[in-house]
């Protein structure tokens, strides 16, 4: 209603523009709940049905021990992490993501042993999987597709603020451009993640 009375013809005057840059920290590694989670948001799969899965995967040695409330692995097992990494990005889900990756800088937010518990967070293990049904394969990518999340840059955005004066009232704009997708452009998914992830 306010921008139906401005008279034609009037005009504005910016009277504010910010810039500012703003990181979105790489997500931590899967534990049980929130590959629950994830497989909920994105695969419809009820939490029991991603255990069941995730237990099943174990059980055929492609990723570690699925019950886990740990996000974070030790130091020895950071060690296997590059060559771990370099199969994922050689699968054909993650080859394109693979040519920008660089396996020789990687994030090491998720690496403390000081915050293990009883079993680290889920990782795969390297071996190949074969022989999946879809939705193992879907909860497989899931979590291959977190740790080259987990291990890549930050995602670094701009965002605009802009304020116009016009026929004496006050019009703000608001506008937020990613510069440098980092660990968002794994998966390429829009506005998912923003608030839940731990600073």
């Amino acid at each position: 209603t306010a921008y139906r009375s401005i008279p034609a013809g009037a005009v504005a005057t910016v009277t504010k523009v910010e810039r500012k840059g703003t990181v979105q920290r790489a997500p931590l590694l899967y534990d049980l709940t929130t590959l629950q989670k994830d497989c909920n948001v994105h695969l419809d799969l009820p939490a029991d049905k991603t255990l069941d899965i995730a237990q099943s995967l174990y059980e055929k040695k492609l990723i570690s021990y699925p019950r886990t409330g740990s996000r974070h692995i030790p130091d020895d097992v950071m060690e296997q992490i590059p060559g771990l990494l370099e199969k994922i990005t050689g699968t054909p889900a993650f080859k394109e993501y693979g040519k920008t990756f660089d396996i020789s800088n990687l994030n090491t937010r998720s690496v403390d042993g000081t915050k293990v518990t009883d079993h680290h967070a889920l990782i795969t293990t390297g071996i190949a999987p074969e022989g999946l049904s879809e939705a193992e394969a879907a909860v497989y990518r899931m979590i291959a597709g977190r740790m080259l999340e987990a291990f890549s840059p930050d995602c670094g955005k701009e965002s605009l603020t802009m304020e116009c004066l016009l026929d004496g009232m006050v019009f703000r704009a608001r506008s937020s451009a990613v510069v440098s997708p980092g660990w968002r452009a794994v998966f390429n998914r829009n506005g998912d993640r923003e608030k839940d992830e731990p600073e």
